[in-house]
């Protein structure tokens, strides 16, 4: 039988809601029941004090002291983590360190009500579409991707020999000249606008993934932007219904059960309309929604 491993980043900086930041904690056995677990706490962005009290849940929640780690820079020293680099690391070392079998990164803010572990997918890689969007974090329009609230690898030493295949000059002789991003954010300007490569959306957009269906998402729910609270609250229309997520929903999740997916969808349906109306680039159809 294959051993589903899973790996979660958990960062709650100050002032950010700390049920929300580590609801994962509370069902992720539920999700995966037999997996290989690892948690890694984001150290130095999330304050000590904080850090202790995820500790403390993790060991509540039957954890052990080998199943949680400091986040780690290239020299071993622990680290504040970008969540890109993170998934970066995890993809590259998981048959090094993991046993054989699908990797799964799940978001600190997500919550499983059954069991994920016989999922299975025809391409290397799922998780939740996020189509062509104006993103409210980055202010600008954004290329899709697949969200890393949970996300599903099959097999990642296939994909990372995709990965190189995909352009062998970003992988030879003079490659930091002409490197390939597939897994960081950031912003690149194209005709004079600025456009948001979010988290994941160099490889949906290279080696696209497979889309969760209904059948997956019944599976879990998200709350999405947890670690980014404030910041979020600040950018975002709804900031009612954004703060009474992040504060009532963690600790009444059956209350809330069926009810943010549609949400959500709502949400990026909406974005996807406002992009199209604000960039009217005419080449958003490669990305059908």
């Amino acid at each position: 039988m294959r051993k589903v491993s899973v790996h979660s980043l958990l960062t709650v900086p100050e002032g950010a809601p700390f049920d929300s930041c580590t609801l994962v904690i509370n069902s992720i056995k539920t999700g995966f029941p037999n997996a290989n677990i690892k948690f890694h706490i984001n150290a130095f962005i999330t304050p000590a004090c904080e850090a202790q009290r995820v500790v403390r849940k993790i060991h509540d929640a039957g954890f052990s002291t080998g199943d949680w780690q400091w986040t780690r820079g290239m020299d071993g020293q622990q680290q504040a983590v970008h969540l890109g680099y993170w998934i970066k690391r995890i993809i590259e070392d998981h048959e090094k360190w993991d046993a054989p079998g699908p990797l799964v990164i799940v978001d600190g803010d997500t919550h499983f009500w059954k069991s994920c572990e016989d999922f299975t997918f025809s391409k290397l890689w799922a998780g939740y579409y996020v189509p062509y969007i104006w993103n409210d974090f980055a202010q600008c329009a954004s290329f899709p991707r697949l969200h890393t609230s949970f996300l599903w690898f099959g097999d990642t030493v296939e994909l990372l020999r995709k990965c190189a295949e995909f352009h062998p000059p970003s992988f030879g002789a003079h490659w930091d000249y002409c490197p390939i991003e597939y897994i960081m954010t950031g912003i690149r300007p194209i005709g004079g606008m600025p456009f948001y490569w979010d988290c994941m959306s160099g490889l949906y957009n290279a080696i696209p993934g497979e889309s969760f269906q209904q059948n997956h998402l019944d599976c879990f729910e998200h709350l999405n932007s947890a670690s980014f609270f404030k910041i979020m609250h600040e950018r975002l229309e709804a900031k009612d219904g954004f703060k009474f997520l992040h504060t009532y929903a963690p600790t009444h999740m059956d209350q809330v059960r069926g009810q943010l997916w549609p949400i959500v969808n709502d949400y990026y349906q909406r974005k996807h309309v406002e992009a199209k109306r604000r960039v009217p680039i005419d080449w958003f159809n490669l990305w059908r929604a």
